[in-house]
Formats: structure tokens, sequence, C-alpha cells
């Protein structure tokens, strides 16, 4: 199952182990903290210099449910100490430590949110002041913004202590963040000079350098009208066509939204407001300022192909766009080419090719691939997978949302179309002559007869019950 294995972590330092499933990541982690299982045969020797804690993947299994916050909480800061008062202490400071309401010690963990239990039994670890925290899985039951918040609340706790960490994780982006080298396993041996946990691609714009859950875009009062074309009679001005009127939308780090609405809903508008493309007669827009080189906001337009550059091949145009947030590590842009590529169901053999030799499709994809090779904070998207058949559609969106959790990037996607909203998104905001009649979770597009006529009249164009949606 696992080894022959040789690991050591110096003290303080922070070690990922990443691997596929079954390459033995969590008894390699188990073991630093637990016994052996009773069935397995261990040969050789575990050795830690110190106390160890454990965090583990399912929190709330980890927690008595029949117990409240503060008793558990104080039954291990009693560990370290015979003074109830210190110890009552200990676990406030904690608590505070780790952004958790005081009042969370009178609760039962059965009515905390995932974060809110992740994070106390983050507390229960470290309590126990270990020199190591074991960590295991500690975010991939999590919603992207709630293990933001784990991670950073991870990240704080560590720096404060100088513990060690072994974290056990398929997060390449957590493994970026929280640190300084990976170990890769495979066939329960480990692949050492993997190097740091530099991010790829994938994961080079999740570096927290905004707190979990800020806001990242927002639309604030904005309207933008224009003066409508005149007619037969050569009169103009006759009326006003409206592209939004006094929408205000809050888009958070980590969030992933769909903007349904029917031609000429105000979608479009929306996010040429969002590239500074156009500008607001009312209100504002504002956008939080990216990483490092990398751009604060890319954009995928519907016409896609229009936005690449005819006489550039594909490789051309995605190592310019790689460049941007990557300038410094060229040796890697062969791979993370493929990768990209790969995002977007896309082989390597177009690399050479240029966009007049592409389907419609394929353009729609490559202009894809070059927004997400920027490793930008925010991708937005116009009908960005309108021109793909349906499977295709499909398996594009399921890989762009597990590249957007990955990585960190906030997804907003302008569509008609419920299955890709479905796929994408956590959220859906639906629009109607340019304002906003809903604005709630994924789950309202599969609620027959709930929200507003013009998210019903998108149900019922979409020809299917949406509860097969997902």
């Amino acid at each position: 199952m696992l080894g022959p294995l040789d690991l050591a972590l110096a003290p303080g330092e922070r070690v990922a182990l990443v691997g596929p499933s079954g390459a033995g990541k969590t008894l390699t982690a188990r073991l630093a903290c637990l016994p052996p299982p009773a069935d397995l045969r261990l040969e050789g020797t575990v050795a830690v210099d110190g106390r160890t804690g454990l965090l583990a993947q399912e929190s709330a299994t980890a927690l008595d449910p029949g117990s409240t916050v503060g008793r558990q909480l104080g039954l291990v800061a009693r560990t370290r100490t015979a003074d109830r008062g210190a110890a009552r202490r200990a676990v406030v400071a904690v608590l505070d430590e780790l952004g958790l309401d005081p009042a969370v010690a009178r609760r039962h963990p059965t009515v905390l949110s995932g974060g809110q239990r992740q994070r106390v039994a983050l507390a229960l670890a470290l309590l126990a002041e270990p020199d190591l925290l074991v960590a295991d899985e500690p975010t991939s039951a999590l919603d992207p913004v709630t293990a933001a918040e784990v991670v950073a609340a991870l990240r704080r706790a560590l720096d404060a202590r100088r513990a060690a960490l072994l974290l056990v994780t398929h997060d390449p982006g957590v493994a970026a963040v929280l640190c300084d080298r990976v170990v890769r396993l495979a066939d329960g041996r480990a692949h050492q000079g993997t190097g740091t946990a530099a991010p790829d691609p994938r994961t080079a714009a999740r570096t927290v350098p905004l707190a979990p859950g800020e806001p990242v875009l927002t639309w604030a009062g904005v309207t933008r009208t224009w003066r409508a074309p005149g007619g037969p009679d050569g009169r103009r001005g006759r009326g006003t066509t409206v592209g939004v009127r006094d929408v205000s939308l809050e888009v958070r780090a980590g969030e992933h939204v769909a903007v349904l609405g029917a031609s000429g809903a105000g979608k479009s508008t929306l996010v040429r407001l969002a590239a500074a493309r156009d500008r607001p007669e009312v209100g504002s827009v504002q956008v939080a300022p990216g990483t490092g080189r990398a751009p604060a906001l890319q954009s995928v337009p519907q016409d896609a192909g229009g936005s690449l550059t005819p006489w550039r091949t594909v490789r051309q145009l995605l190592v310019e766009a790689l460049r941007v947030g990557h300038p410094d590590d060229p040796d890697h842009e062969d791979v993370r080419l493929v990768e990209l590529l790969s995002v977007v169901n896309l082989g390597h053999d177009l690399l050479d090719r240029r966009p007049g030799t592409l389907s419609g499709g394929q353009r729609q994809r490559v202009a894809i691939a070059r927004a997400l090779a920027a490793a930008p904070r925010v991708l937005l998207g116009d009908e960005m997978l309108s021109a793909l058949d349906a499977p295709t559609r499909g398996a594009v969106a399921e890989a762009l949302r597990a590249h957007a959790d990955a990585a960190g990037t906030t997804l907003v996607v302008c569509t008609h179309d419920l299955d890709v909203a479905a796929r994408l998104a956590d959220r859906v905001v639906v629009l109607a002559d340019g304002r906003v009649v809903d604005d709630g979770p994924i789950a309202l597009l599969a609620t027959d007869g709930a929200g507003s006529a013009a998210l019903r009249a998108l149900r019922e164009a979409s020809g299917r019950r949406t509860g097969a949606l997902r």
C-alpha cells in the first residue's frame, strides 16, 4: 500500500502531499499523529519531535454533536493547563483568532455552517499547541468562498505559531497558498524534487491578496441607455433604448455567477461596463485589483473569433497571455499550454494553427484558454460557450468550473442557457428590461414556478424540466 517511503519535515516547514486517489496520502499523514490501524503491517519508524494536531477532512465527524463547542474546546485547553480560568481565556482567544463569534461556544456543531465547523476543528487542533499540524483535505468539502476563509485562517494560525504543516490535498491552489514544498505520492512512493509550491496556471491567481469573500466586482446603481434610432420619417430621438437601469450587483471572491435573461435584457451591457469597454451614465463599476502582474479581469466576448489576431498562431496567442501573469517562468510554458487546452477540450495539435483554420467552436475555446492563461482574478464570459455543440458545451463548462475552483478565479457568465448556468454557477442573477428581477442560489433554476416571470419564461423555453439540470 505504501512505501518504502522516506520523508522528513524541518521545524516550521510546510509540506503538501499531493497525488492521485489511493496513492497513500492520508495514511502517510495520519501515521504522523495517530497509531497505525490494527491490520496494518508497518516496517520502519515514524518519529515526531514534539506534539501533533490533526485537522480532519470531515469536521462534522471530528466534533461531538451532543456537546457544545465551548465544552469541547475547554476539554482540550485543560490538557495544556490546570487553571480553568486560563483554559477559558485560551478558548476565547482562539475563537477570536479564527474569526468566530464568541457565541459559537454556546452552540452545538450541528447548527454551525461548514466553514464554522471546520474552523472549530482547527481551534481544537491549535489548542493542543502542536509543533506539527496534520491537515487532511481541510477544504475539499467546502464551497470556494468558505474554503478560502478556512485557508486564510489556517495560514494566519501557522504564521503566529511557527508550527510545521503536513497538508494532504488534491487542490493545487491550497498547496500553493499554504506550503513551501510539494511531495507527490504515486504507487505508495514519494517523488521528491517537485520544487516549491509555486502556482501553475490553475493556481497563480490564488495568493489571497484579498480577504476571502471580499467584493471583486461591483456595479453600483448603474444605468446605461442609448438614444433610439430615427424612424422612417427621418425624425430622431423619439425614445430611449435601455441597456441597464439602476442595477446594483456585488460579486465576491470565489463566487461563480450566471447572469440570465432573454436577448436585450442587458447581459452584454453589464459585461461591457465591467470590462471598461463602455461607461455608465449613472453609477459606478468597481473591480478589485489583480495579483502581481496578473490582470484583475479578463473577458471573453460572444464573437470570440473577432478577438483573435488572425495572423498569429494559437501558440503565439496563448504564450503572449501566459507571459502577462508568468513573465519569469518560460521553462514551463509548454506544459501550461497543454493544460490550458485540456481545460477547453482541445488537443495540442492546434497550437501551430491560425484562427482562420479553426471552426467557430474551436476559436471560442481558444479565446477562453487565452483569458485563463493570464490568471485573472475575475473571468467574464458573454455567451462564451454558445458556439459549441451540447456535449462539448457541457464538458467545457464542467472543466472550466473545476479550473476556476482550483485557481480561485471568480466567474461571471452571461448566458441564456440554463444548462450552462447550472454547470458553471452557484448563484443566478436574472435580468429583464435592464433590471435585476431575480438574485439567488443556483437551486432557483430547478424550482418549478419559483422566481420572476422572466425566469419562468426561460424555463419554459428550455424545453425540459429544470430539475434534471443537475
